[in-house]
This record gives structure tokens, sequence and C-alpha cells, in this order.
């Protein structure tokens, strides 16, 4: 079994590389496959999917682990971002899940794999609920400028109406909003555009990134601006003129993300979070107390396409 576990590590990274094709030899010829959405019960259908899948998409796959999981059973963790270029609006489908795979003891074939997703509640073939879920993120309109930088992150989990992110670090620089202000207020944003734009002692121009973020802390409502990655840290940072400016680092950790459109009022803000928080209490994943909005688009970006997000923190997280 290991060295059917060894096979598979190298297998499943290179599958979706260029040039990755399915090694016939390692699999038997009557080999089932089954995920929500699909069933096969030969190889070369099987064959067949995973080119047709490389051809119609740009796929993204990333295997978190492997391990043998039974005597005759391998078990792998895995995310995989699928971008629907033929669409216009080009979204970006994120799916994660296991694979079991079946190996036969006699032969060494791998006889069976079986997909699971974790943003289905019931995976059984054929799932409805997994279409939808296909379907949900094949019409997402909502974009990410592309011209500007944001934090990086890879999504561990994509749940029933949450996405776990393991977020790298990043600097930000914040100033209060007005006090009382909802998390949708535009407070602060004036004061931090000065500092980018050229109101520090060093009289540097800073680009502007995304996302904007709002949040309430324990000295009140304020807004952050994520700065470029070619600050090393907060003492690379040109010095705010502004007293109110302040820059600090944002350490890598797990966040919990649910996305929206829309123009995000504040009603909006509030109905995504109890959303979330639900969400994530009902599988078992701490969130801590409050959370952030994440705005991606400026003003002129009609609501429809504009991309919302809620992020609560995930201290207690273990992964993988």
């Amino acid at each position: 079994m290991e060295d059917a576990a060894s096979f598979l590590r190298g297998e499943l990274r290179g599958l979706f590389a260029p040039g990755g094709e399915v090694t016939r030899a390692r699999y038997s010829p009557s080999l089932h496959f089954e995920d929500p959405i699909t069933r096969l019960d030969n190889l070369e259908a099987y064959v067949l999917m995973v080119r047709a899948l490389k051809t119609v998409f740009n796929i993204g796959f990333e295997l978190h682990t492997l391990e043998v999981s039974g005597p005759d059973e391998i078990t792998a963790r895995w995310t995989m971002t699928v971008e629907v270029w033929p669409l216009p609006w080009r979204p970006t489908a994120v799916f994660t899940g296991r694979s079991k795979y079946v190996v036969d003891a006699s032969s060494g074939l791998i006889t069976s794999h079986r997909d699971t997703w974790d943003a289905v509640a019931d995976n059984s073939f054929p799932s409805l609920e997994a279409l939808a879920v296909l379907m949900r993120q094949a019409l997402d309109l909502t974009q990410i400028p592309k011209d500007l930088e944001t934090p990086k992150y890879s999504v561990v989990r994509a749940g029933r109406g949450y996405e776990v992110r393991r977020m790298e670090g990043f600097l930000v620089a914040d100033a209060p909003m007005a006090a009382g202000a909802g998390p949708a207020s535009g407070s602060g944003f004036n004061t931090l555009a000065g500092y980018i734009f050229g109101g520090n002692k060093e009289k540097e121009s800073i680009s502007m990134t995304t996302p904007v973020f709002s949040e309430v802390t324990e000295s009140g409502p304020q807004m952050s601006f994520v700065m470029e990655s070619k600050y090393s840290d907060v003492s690379s940072l040109p010095a705010p003129l502004d007293p109110r400016v302040k820059a600090r680092a944002v350490a890598p950790k797990f966040v919990a993300a649910a996305r929206f459109s829309g123009l995000a009022f504040d009603w909006e803000v509030d109905s995504a979070e109890r959303a979330l928080r639900a969400a994530l209490l009902r599988d078992g994943i701490a969130p801590a107390m409050g959370y952030r909005l994440a705005r991606y688009n400026d003003p002129t970006v009609l609501p429809p396409f504009r991309r919302n997000e809620v992020l609560i923190d995930l201290p207690d997280f273990e992964w993988p």
C-alpha cells in the first residue's frame, strides 16, 4: 500500500500540470469513479474525463495530505480551483474534499476512486445539491480587480456557505472611522487615501490595493488599507503625516470567509456575518468574536459585479 500511496502522491501533483496524463498501467481497466455529479465504470472514460477537464478549464490542484487509511484504502485531501475560461466573466470555482482510492492487494491496481466535496451535505450520486454548488460558482459575476495587489491565501476548506483560508501575513495602515459608524460606512477612507497618495514624510505614493477592510475594535471602528508587498515590515513603510494613521503587521492565520455582492449595506453585512457564524458552528468550527468586512471594488463598479466578504478569524482551527 505504501508503494501505491507514493505513486498517487506523484500522480496527483502532476496530473493537471501541462503534459500530465493518467498512468494507465496503475489502474484497473474496469476502474469505478464516482463524485457527486459523475459516475464512470471504465478506465478509458476516466482518462477522457481528465483530458476534458484540462481542455475546457484552467485547473489548479493542491494536494494537502495523502495516507493509507485502511488495508486496501488510500485517502487524499485536496483543493481544486477551476477557472471557467469559456465564460466571458471567467469565474473561478473552488472545491475541496477527499478522494478515497481502493487498491487490489494482489495486482496493486487501483480499482476505485471516490470523491466527496466539503460543500455538499449528501455526496450520493446524482446530487442536485452538488450541481447547485457548481452552478452558483459558475454564475458568480463578482470580480476582484486584476490590476490591484491583494493578500495571498489558499483555500483549505470550501464548506457549505463559506471558505476556510490560510492567509499569508501582510501589512496594513489603519485609520479610525467616525464613532458609531456601521461596517459598511466609508468613514476613514479619505484619511487613508491621503496617506498613500503622498501624505507621508517621504512624500511617497503607495499603490492602491484591495480589499479595503473595516471592523469594530476595542478602540472603536476602523478602516484598513492593505500595503504593497514590496514593504517588508512596518518600519519600511513611509511615516504618515496624519497621526491618526497607524501601520501594523497582520500575522499569518486561518480565517473563514463568506462572499456576497451588491452595495454592502449594514443590514447585508450583519446578515452575512450571522449566516457565516451559524455555518461554522454547524460544522464544528469555532469562530472568534468579531468580524471584518472586505470590499474589493471601487464605487464605479455596478452592484452585481462587486465582491464583498465577511471574514471571521479561526484561532483554534487545526490543519491538516
